[in-house]
């Protein structure tokens, strides 16, 4: 039996590692330096990353320069699956997140049911109106998901998993404003899109 692609195999482990280390370095600083709102963990890990890839440190871990080999390093697969399948997972949990410092526990269960409720009616009824109208079920859970959590961000972490063209990708994401349906006005001179 073949493993699940979200599920990270041996050879994904030394990246793995690279990218935990670095995560918990940025929070560790997080919390040592002065509290400022210009300083995040995030900001702090990208700066650890430069550094590590841009010193002599690189050749003391052995990390390699992206090239034309698919994998230059042992880092190489398991910062591709943090690339892939760890960010969009988190993408996905920031999307849902909630401040619940700020509600009561009345709140919290109107918010969990009205989230328990809405979630799978809006897939249904994307569902259902995709069938009506044929479009490919990739494309419907894309703008189903896209619609349900956190737009975009959910757009392109549901992708892979639901073997979603680039194209489809591209529709589920692009705003209505700008829509390959919409009519530019004359006084423009632009041509249909």
């Amino acid at each position: 039996m073949r493993r699940p692609q979200w599920i990270p195999g041996r050879a994904d482990l030394p990246g793995l590692a690279l990218a935990g280390a670095l995560g918990a370095a940025a929070l560790a600083l997080v919390r040592i330096l002065p509290s400022s709102p210009l300083l995040s963990d995030v900001l702090i890990a990208l700066l650890l990353g430069a550094v590590v890839l841009n010193t002599p440190l690189r050749r003391i871990v052995r990390l390699e320069l992206p090239g034309e080999e698919r994998e230059p390093d042992v880092y190489a697969p398991g910062v591709r699956f943090c690339g892939k399948w760890v960010l969009r997972a988190a993408i996905i949990a920031m999307g849902l997140k909630v401040q619940t410092s700020f509600f009561g526990g009345v709140e919290l269960a109107l918010i969990a049911g009205v989230g328990i409720i809405s979630m799978p009616s809006a897939f249904f009824v994307a569902h259902a109106l995709g069938s009506l109208l044929g479009l490919r079920r990739p494309l419907v859970d894309l703008l189903a998901g896209g619609t349900m959590i956190c737009g975009a961000s959910a757009v392109n972490a549901i992708a892979p998993v639901a073997g979603a063209r680039r194209g489809e990708q591209g529709i589920a994401i692009r705003s209505p404003r700008g829509s390959v349906w919409s009519r530019p006005s004359r006084a423009s001179g632009a041509a249909w899109r």
